[in-house]
């Protein structure tokens, strides 16, 4: 019995394995990476997606998010992070 042999057949065995080829698994995964670079482009929040007005009554600055540039940035980053889990092999899973 080698623990070694054991241990490198149970890594493999896990339920995100990305070398699997089913289709539920790999749609997971996209959705999660698209949620993910949604969230991150929300949280950053560049100037490019917000567009800023003045409230004169309430001498009040607020912000509006423009959505036509909120999801071609979050497209932009969601295919840098499909690059990023490709290139660096990011496997999701325990």
């Amino acid at each position: 019995m080698d623990i070694d042999n054991q241990i490198a057949s149970l890594e493999g065995n896990n339920i995100f394995n990305t070398n699997s080829s089913s289709l539920k698994l790999q749609a997971i995964k996209i959705t999660c990476i698209l949620i993910l670079s949604m969230l991150v482009t929300y949280v950053i929040k560049p100037f490019i997606i917000i567009e800023i007005e003045y409230d004169t009554s309430e001498q009040k600055c607020s912000h509006k998010i423009i959505k036509k540039r909120f999801f071609i940035l979050s497209f932009f980053i969601f295919l840098c992070l499909c690059f990023l889990t490709y290139y660096f092999n990011i496997k999701f899973g325990i």
